[in-house]
């Protein structure tokens, strides 16, 4: 039942958010939906090599050529 309730709530919250990009910035929001999807992919990205470089500079045990 309570799953029920939030879920309808988040619903709710989501829908007053919409309506209210869409009126208040109007044709704007599909240029400031764009920068914040373009931000976020930078950042993921940045993110995502960080990590990479990380997970290279460790050395691995196991697998490798020693006898």
């Amino acid at each position: 039942m309570i799953d029920s309730i939030r879920l309808l709530a988040l619903g709710v919250c989501s829908a007053a958010l919409a309506w209210g990009l869409w009126n208040w910035l109007g044709q704007r929001m599909f240029g400031v939906l764009g920068s914040a999807v373009i931000v976020y992919l930078v950042l993921e990205n940045r993110r995502l090599r960080n990590s990479l470089r990380a997970r290279e500079a460790t050395p691995t045990s196991g697998g490798g050529s020693e006898p």
